[in-house]
């Protein structure tokens, strides 16, 4: 069962990365939005499993901006995955996190997936292990919460 923890109140750390198609973003573009941080790989069976539920989520709702950092060690396996995923909004983006900095370095994520919720003030309000169930009324509350 995944597990929905909350996180002690902190900010989100600083990063930036380059998405799959070569552009450059920084986590400050994004204060005032609630952000999804989305762990995943396209070698992880659940992460393929909740990938759509995701997208999905982020289309439903135009506050919410997801970044899904792979930690594929291509960013080829990531093109061909998200051709079977072509659906996503300009507020779905995607990046492969080169060395795993991000993923293991600032977040200290090791399982995948997981998700942490930043609030619009760039805290970091819960940490979420596994396939997450994103139409659930607890995700709803959750994100409905966060709204400015």
């Amino acid at each position: 069962m995944p597990a929905v923890q909350n996180s002690p109140i902190e900010s989100v750390p600083e990063f930036e990365f380059i998405d799959i198609n070569g552009q450059k973003h920084h986590i400050r573009d994004y204060k005032g939005k609630v952000m999804l941080i989305h762990f995943w790989a396209t070698w992880c069976a659940p992460c393929v499993v909740e990938f759509p539920k995701i997208i999905h989520l982020a289309s439903d709702r135009p506050e919410i901006v997801v970044i899904a950092l792979s930690s594929d060690i291509s960013d080829e396996k990531i093109l061909r995955f998200l051709e079977k995923n072509p659906e996503r909004s300009s507020r779905f983006i995607v990046a492969r996190d080169v060395k795993r900095e991000i993923t293991e370095g600032l977040f200290q994520t090791f399982k995948l997936p997981e998700t942490f919720v930043i609030s619009p003030s760039g805290l970091i309000v819960k940490k979420m292990v596994g396939d997450i169930d994103w139409d659930s009324k607890e995700i709803d509350n959750l994100l409905s919460s966060l709204k400015k």
